[in-house]
């Protein structure tokens, strides 16, 4: 069977990458024949765009970095090409024609559901998708606890056309059935759908030779540092700070342009793992990492991943520095959702 799958492409985000590379990677293994569209989506080309403006803002900031973010897309735009199979570039004008070769559509992971990010846009509700039994959602994510009022109705109609949903947190599923009145499944991240030998083949030789505390956060957060630090002083460990853009922090290594191959090498070699992105929390998981996450309220992304996996105690603001995982229990758990996922979505591709 032939399919598309809908999700952000061409944005410099570790998280999107691999959890597009993912998707296809599992269909693949289902025996499928599997693209991601590469839909241009104006809002998210242009927040970008502004984004990279902003971090090399100042006269200093342009000197030190360079070229760096021109850098690292290529290495972006490297990993896509050697590992993603994607259709032509299309956009609003002809994307109906372009996924008409397709026997299933299925948009997700990501927040492609969150409108805020996309300007309102509707093709990633397919929208442009006539026939119901194409249209599946596995993952997707509204990001936030609610839609706009003036898109609700329009929302909850086309959640009525799909042929199965899925989304990634409670907090989702709670806005499907209100918009729409149908019950949509939870399921696990595509990134995790993947088990870790699957992604040690990216996982390159170690970066840092001495142990370190790795710090992942798409924005500087005064409490993932404040617990590093903590972690610091009672470990001796240096702290590697991953961000996306440039930043000066006292007694802090800062790496800010690692290919997407290295950022799974800093995850993977880290002693302690400081997040507030789901996918850090993510990749913290399936590398077996003792890590600890920053909650973003109940029904939310990070706590849904949390309940599902019996970690909801890394939470920071409660969590103890001297805490441990047993991961003998968690990936029991984990495991026991990554195949709860998987057949929802073999059952939704053939039913």
């Amino acid at each position: 069977m032939k399919i598309g799958i809908l999700t952000f492409v061409d944005t410099i985000n570790y998280g999107a990458l691999f959890q597009a590379y993912a998707l296809e990677t599992v269909l693949n293994g289902m025996g499928h024949d599997a693209y991601v569209i590469q839909y241009k989506n104006d809002a998210i080309e242009k927040r970008e765009k502004n984004a990279n403006m902003l971090s090399l803002r100042g006269i200093l900031s342009f000197i030190v970095i360079g070229n760096k973010f021109k850098e690292k897309e290529k290495k972006f735009k490297a990993f896509e090409l050697e590992n993603v199979k994607r259709t032509e570039i299309c956009n609003a004008g002809n994307i109906a024609d372009i996924c008409g070769q397709f026997d299933k559509i299925v948009t997700g992971s990501d927040q492609v559901w969150n409108v805020s990010l996309t300007d309102n846009d509707m093709h990633y509700f397919l929208d442009f998708v006539e026939e119901s039994s194409k249209k599946i959602s596995y993952a997707p994510s509204f990001g936030e606890g609610t839609v706009p009022s003036a898109l609700a109705g329009q929302i909850g109609n086309l959640l009525k056309g799909f042929h199965a949903i899925s989304v990634r947190e409670e907090s989702g599923a709670s806005i499907v059935l209100s918009l729409s009145g149908e019950k949509a499944t939870v399921v696990i991240d595509p990134t995790l759908l993947l088990p870790q030998g699957v992604w040690m083949k990216f996982v390159g030789s170690r970066i840092c030779k001495e142990p370190y505390i790795l710090v992942y956060l798409p924005h500087k957060k005064d409490i993932c540092f404040s617990f590093a630090k903590k972690l610091k002083a009672k470990t001796g460990l240096k702290i590697i700070y991953l961000s996306i853009s440039p930043r000066i922090i006292t007694g802090v290594k800062t790496i800010y342009d690692a290919s997407p191959q290295e950022w799974l090498s800093w995850i993977y070699y880290a002693e302690y793992v400081v997040t507030g992105s789901f996918h850090g929390m993510a990749f913290s998981l399936n590398f077996g990492k003792n890590f600890f996450f920053e909650p973003q309220g109940a029904g939310s992304r990070v706590d849904c991943l949390a309940k599902m996996t019996g970690t909801e105690d890394r939470n920071l603001e409660i969590a103890e520095t001297s805490a441990t995982i047993n991961y003998g229990f968690v990936g029991g758990l984990l495991s026991e959702v990554r195949q709860l996922s998987l057949l929802w979505l073999k059952t939704a591709i053939e039913k």
